[in-house]
């Protein structure tokens, strides 16, 4: 059995550029996403969404990080230059560079699906991803970890599909932050597919730029271009307003298995969270607030419910007691431009000076070999 020493809770998938040309039905291979070449350069465009910058650092930080850097600052547009990006053993072969064990893998391009206004062809492209995420995995089982990307507009169909990713090797599930409707994740419909994610122990992830909108015109300037500064910047609140309803609400009372993870959204802001809610909780339940159905204190369920994955935050480190030593996952974001590659053992160094090795060896390995029940 393999002994897990550091795990990436969340890194990327690099999708092909012909991902969907190979694996959506052919009813759809003329909507979905694919990469054209265009003056200003390659472009991801799928119907329904803004068409895309597809920009090389994405796979480009795995040969040279500063040289990605200058890519990304002059323009530069590729994509489909280097086909190691998605190859596993490639993959493989740069985590082992970097000294990292194993990889939990979310989705890059595919995050923007949820944004897809057809109900048919988000499904779709996501199952699409989801087949070809299998099989990119498949090659290295104690090595890659896929997390499926799972659309919500139909609860029934939500829910086979969580089915079918546990039967094709799958260990966790994404969903939007928001609902397509608008709806509340703690309404009642919902149950049903927290149940089926409880009963197939697979963690429900929330990933901070998966919401759900095609458009986020907070973020975008008047050509829809994003402002990668302005975006980083409100990102967190949407994922502090989805856990205070799953823990608020009363899902967890509901569902006591269901597990739920913030990706990518640090450490730090986590504090200040925990403590607002403790604190609202005894206000406003003196005040009998509609809204507030959790039978227990809303810490309470924090510690027993709820993981984040963080890449750089030496603040939220040092408040791990606070927040919860065993609620903490590394990741090194790779291959994405904030990513710690090929310098994660220095991050650690940094992060972990003078922390017990215990629990150094938590956040960095354990607590995501426990959620994910990963075996090597």
């Amino acid at each position: 059995m393999k002994h897990y020493r550091v795990i990436s809770a969340d890194s990327h998938a690099i999708e092909p550029p012909d991902l969907w040309q190979r694996y959506l039905p052919r009813a759809y291979t003329d909507r979905g996403p694919r990469v054209v070449s265009t003056d200003s350069g390659d472009r991801w465009v799928c119907e329904g969404l803004p068409s895309h910058v597809a920009r090389r650092p994405m796979g480009a930080v795995a040969r040279n990080r500063d040289k990605a850097y200058a890519a990304a600052a002059e323009g530069d547009k590729r994509y489909a230059t280097d086909a190691t990006d998605w190859q596993p053993d490639a993959r493989v072969e740069y985590m082992r560079m970097d000294g990292v064990d194993a990889e939990v893998l979310y989705p890059n391009y595919t995050m923007r699906a949820f944004g897809i206004p057809d109900p048919q062809l988000q499904q779709a492209v996501c199952q699409a991803y989801n087949d070809w995420l299998s099989d990119f995995c498949r090659s290295h089982p104690q090595d890659l970890f896929g997390v499926g990307v799972v659309p919500v507009f139909d609860i029934e169909w939500a829910i086979q599909e969580c089915r079918r990713a546990k039967a094709k090797g799958l260990v966790g599930v994404l969903l939007p932050q928001d609902t397509p409707d608008g709806s509340r994740y703690s309404a009642p419909e919902w149950d049903r597919l927290w149940a089926t994610l409880d009963e197939l122990n697979m963690p429900l992830s929330l990933h901070i730029i998966a919401s759900g909108h095609a458009n986020v015109n907070w973020t975008q300037d008047e050509t829809g271009e994003e402002s990668a500064a302005v975006g980083y910047a409100v990102l967190p609140v949407r994922m502090a307003r989805a856990f205070a309803t799953f823990i608020l609400e009363g899902v967890f009372d509901r569902h006591p298995g269901l597990r739920l993870i913030s990706a990518e959204n640090e450490l730090s802001w986590a504090a200040n969270f925990l403590h607002r809610l403790d604190w609202g909780y005894h206000r406003r339940t003196m005040a009998k607030d509609p809204m507030v159905r959790c039978r227990r204190l809303p810490s309470e369920y924090w510690h027993e419910h709820c993981y984040l994955t963080f890449i750089d935050d030496v603040p939220g480190v040092m408040l791990r007691e606070f927040i919860g030593v065993d609620r903490m996952m590394w990741s090194s974001d790779f291959p994405h431009l904030d990513s710690s590659w090929p310098e994660s053992q220095q991050f650690l160094d940094r992060h972990f000076a003078g922390v017990p090795a215990d629990h150094m060896q938590s956040i960095v390995a354990d607590n995501c070999v426990r959620l994910y029940g990963l075996v090597g």
